[in-house]
């Protein structure tokens, strides 16, 4: 664990940090009077407020102690309005055709700014190459690409619901899976959400990733991590203890004073060791409290941080482009 007062800083340009939040990584918020899912809203619109890009729920949390991921960030709209919204979801754990439906609803109830936490799941059949994983998110994608982004008419009058010309089956028969489709919900706002995947030692190829989150500790990790990434950008898992917390990790960690963590970080940003940060925080709530008080301040101050848009989907905030239609353009509808 990295707890040395002063990292220093190394030389070069650096752009804009990404900077994440779990907000259920080491420890579950204190019960509110509402419940724990007003603990958890209201840490949403502090970290909003406060400047992150986004906020990843589920993410190293023990599942049978928390609350349902999607279901938490899907609860998160209500709490935000520019905020990035990322669930971690096992693709063990659901059909492809049910995911896809899921991220595309949920897509859509936050106006285009969600992330799919992509992770092959523990209890998965032994999958050596993670074929069975890479093909459930082809699959999923592809389901996301069965109806155009003009396919939703509303057309009262000539009791038009969807235009069936810019709808598809996908027609998938693979080693996996076989899902004829078209999709029962439109194609989210984002085309896809904004697809997380880990890197490194014992992770999937991230050749699908818009944002690849490490584990890497040291700037040397982090910099052969990011070797095979073709461009995505990579954030690394940063735990921190503010607050006083005990924190045992094997990740990048700091605990101590908020300068020591400015510190940290800038030193990174410079060197170019990584994109961003996914801040794990020990006690969510009061290291919450001083991310927001006095760490996000200070890395604006160094040019470290992005402004924070009045409103637009992740991917434009994140700067990542808008995956293309596989199928358009589009003439032959749904075959019988």
């Amino acid at each position: 664990m990295q707890s040395s007062t002063d990292p220093g800083a190394g030389d070069g340009d650096h752009a804009p940090l990404l900077l994440g939040l779990a907000l259920d990584a080491l420890a579950a918020p204190a019960s509110s009077s509402g419940g724990e899912r007003d603990a958890y809203l209201a840490l949403a619109r502090k970290a909003e407020a406060a400047g992150f890009d986004l906020v990843l729920a589920g993410y190293a949390a023990a599942p049978a102690e928390r609350l349902d991921a999607l279901s938490l960030a899907a609860a998160m709209t209500t709490a935000t309005r520019t905020l990035g919204l990322c669930a971690v979801v096992e693709t063990a754990g659901w059909a492809p055709y049910n995911l896809a439906r899921a991220f595309a609803s949920f897509d859509l109830l936050a106006g285009g700014r969600t992330g799919w936490f992509a992770v092959p799941g523990q209890d998965e059949p032994a999958d050596p190459g993670f074929e069975r994983f890479a093909e459930h998110l082809e699959v999923v994608f592809a389901l996301f690409d069965s109806w155009d982004d003009d396919a939703l008419v509303f057309d009262k009058a000539a009791a038009v619901f969807a235009d069936r010309d810019r709808t598809r089956r996908i027609r998938h028969h693979g080693r996996f899976f076989t899902v004829d489709g078209p999709l029962n919900a439109p194609r989210p706002p984002q085309g896809r959400p904004v697809i997380l995947q880990h890197v490194g030692d014992g992770a999937p190829k991230a050749a699908l990733a818009d944002v690849a989150v490490s584990r890497a500790a040291t700037p040397e990790a982090a910099a052969a991590a990011r070797a095979g990434l073709n461009g995505a950008p990579m954030i690394v898992d940063l735990a921190v203890s503010l607050a006083g917390a005990p924190l045992e990790t094997d990740r990048l960690a700091w605990r101590g004073p908020a300068a020591g963590l400015v510190a940290l970080i800038e030193a990174w940003a410079r060197s170019g060791a990584a994109d961003g940060f996914n801040i794990l925080p020990a006690s969510p709530a009061a290291d919450l409290e001083v991310l927001a008080a006095e760490v996000l301040p200070a890395l604006k101050a160094r040019g470290l941080m992005r402004s924070a848009p009045a409103s637009g989907d992740l991917r434009t905030r994140l700067g990542l482009p808008r995956p293309a239609n596989r199928y358009a353009p589009v003439g032959e509808g749904v075959p019988a």
